[in-house]
């Protein structure tokens, strides 16, 4: 469990998303921050970076925004690069009023700024970096957060992450799914306990990064046999468990959990893993919640509140009109399938031109765009491969003349699957019949899930056994995931790394690859 614990604190911190008459929630209160409305908008941010430990900056810096769109399900990254003098501008679009974004730049990654920003406004952003590395705000938006919680919000999201418990390793794999939730909410609580101690941040700040702490554990939570499979490996030298032993499956009532995070609050609408909590949720066997397709709204809705409403501890509220959002985005981000014309007549129907409406029509334009450019799912046969070797001969020799892009990733990687969301936007300098992208995965992985996932990702999929997959790693020197290697048309070996780099980086590596 240690390692994919680890390997998940990466992404956090990284991150740091009825049948007559329709019932839709009405937003009608004054927007603030622990009060946000959902509103689509564009907002500009522009300003200046300096480097106080010199006389002016010799280079460009690589400028990094995120913020969540909790309607669409996804969190969007978007990178840009200063001029040599550290002058930037940035169009970006929002969900929210107000909407936070981070900033982070590769002058030091380890520090982030938090800003909040409302009313449609462009703003000005200008910082500089002390000699220790640490950040000075020169010129900043006003807003409801301290300058504390706008430079001191990824220390404490850090501490939230590497937190460690002095308690001994519990032997969980051969227990109860119950026995693991309390050991897990035993584990919130601390860390929960570690935002209330600290005096860097105002109260409403702490309750937004407390929503990060329980979404951050709902993700080991709703992921119990993959839990329990590095458990086991932990308590036997990296063993993996034998089919003889058998994992068992929470009931619905392991699940009552959600209760305590209270997904009617509106701060949800920022955290960075909403959007991944509500995919889980959505694809979750045992919640069994049907994709939306075209059941009216209101008769969907009903439907889930007796599934789940006993398990969230409420059975209406703002939350199910997102629920709603983020079924319908199922479709368009994993399944890049645009709207029906029936699901849009079912849309307009509820939502009665409302933002949720204007939202998910514009990101169905987007996906529109990106149809033509998904690859078909082909699921390879890995029986009769012998080694990493004759596993790569057998890739380029399927892919002669193209582009080869392989992603080595796993289902419980979270740093992975950030990854793969993220590419989904990749902006690509050759058409698609070039390219060719290869998916390899272990026996870490879950082939359970693993089989839902590929279905979603399309593209050229491997699933390795664990020999195998160590001696490839161990090919290319790699040692941790997601890592990648891209080889160009004449089979030849162009780049290969570890972490994504982000898909102006990755457009590089690929231009790179064409050239012969």
């Amino acid at each position: 469990m240690k390692t994919k614990i680890t390997v998940l604190k990466l992404a956090l911190v990284a991150c740091l998303l009825y049948f007559f008459v329709p019932v839709c929630f009405s937003q009608t209160s004054t927007p603030s921050f622990v009060n946000p409305v959902i509103q689509m908008g564009k907002v500009t941010i522009s300003g200046k970076i300096a480097d106080m430990g010199k006389a002016r900056l010799n280079k460009p810096v690589q400028v990094i925004f995120s913020l969540c769109h909790p309607i669409s399900g996804e969190v969007v990254k978007k990178e840009i690069m200063t001029d040599n003098c550290g002058n930037y501008s940035i169009d970006l679009e929002f969900e929210t009023n107000p909407v936070v974004v981070g900033l982070v730049t590769n002058l030091n990654r380890g520090k982030a700024i938090y800003l909040e920003i409302g009313n449609n406004r462009d703003i000005k952003l200008d910082f500089a970096y002390k000699k220790d590395g640490s950040i000075k705000l020169l010129k900043y938006p006003k807003s409801e957060l301290t300058e504390k919680d706008m430079l001191s919000g990824m220390d404490i999201l850090s501490k939230v992450a590497n937190y460690h418990s002095k308690r001994k390793p519990l032997q969980l794999y051969n227990g109860s799914p119950e026995s693991y939730l309390k050991y897990v909410k035993t584990e919130v609580s601390d860390r929960i306990n570690l935002v209330d101690k600290t005096s860097l941040l105002s109260d409403s700040f702490k309750d937004y990064i407390k929503k990060d702490a329980f979404f951050f554990c709902s993700t080991f939570l709703f992921d119990y046999e993959g839990e329990m499979q590095f458990n086991y490996r932990d308590f036997h030298n990296g063993d993996l468990m034998p089919d003889s032993l058998k994992i068992a499956i929470p009931t619905l009532g392991y699940y009552s959990f959600m209760k305590d995070i209270n997904l009617n609050s509106k701060l949800c609408l920022y955290s960075f893993l909403f959007p991944d909590f509500q995919e889980q949720m959505l694809r979750n066997d045992t919640l069994n919640i049907s994709p939306i397709g075209t059941t009216p709204i209101a008769a969907w809705q009903r439907t889930v509140k007796n599934r789940i409403s006993t398990l969230i501890g409420f059975d209406s509220g703002q939350y199910y009109d997102v629920l709603t959002a983020n079924s319908y985005a199922r479709q368009l981000n994993a399944d890049v399938k645009p709207l029906s014309e029936i699901q849009k007549q079912n849309i307009h129907a509820y939502f009665q031109g409302g933002e949720i409406e204007k939202i998910l029509l514009h990101a169905n334009e987007k996906v529109l765009s990106r149809v033509s450019s998904i690859e078909s799912l082909v699921v390879k046969d890995c029986s009769d491969i012998p080694d990493a070797d004759h596993l790569i001969a057998d890739i380029l020799k399927n892919n002669v003349g193209k582009v080869v892009v392989v992603d080595l990733w796993a289902t419980w990687c979270g740093p992975c699957l950030m990854a793969l969301k993220e590419m989904r936007h990749l902006e690509l300098p050759l058409k698609s019949e070039e390219l060719a992208h290869v998916y390899i995965t272990g026996d870490s992985s879950s082939k359970v899930l693993w089989s839902k996932m590929i279905k979603e990702m399309g593209g050229q999929q491997y699933y390795l056994d664990a020999k195998i997959w160590e001696k490839l790693m161990d090919k290319y020197s790699f040692e941790a995931i997601p890592s990648y290697l891209i080889f160009n048309k004449k089979g030849e070996l162009k780049s290969k790394f570890t972490g994504y780099r982000g898909n102006r980086q990755m457009a590089e590596f690929i231009k790179d690859a064409l050239k012969l």
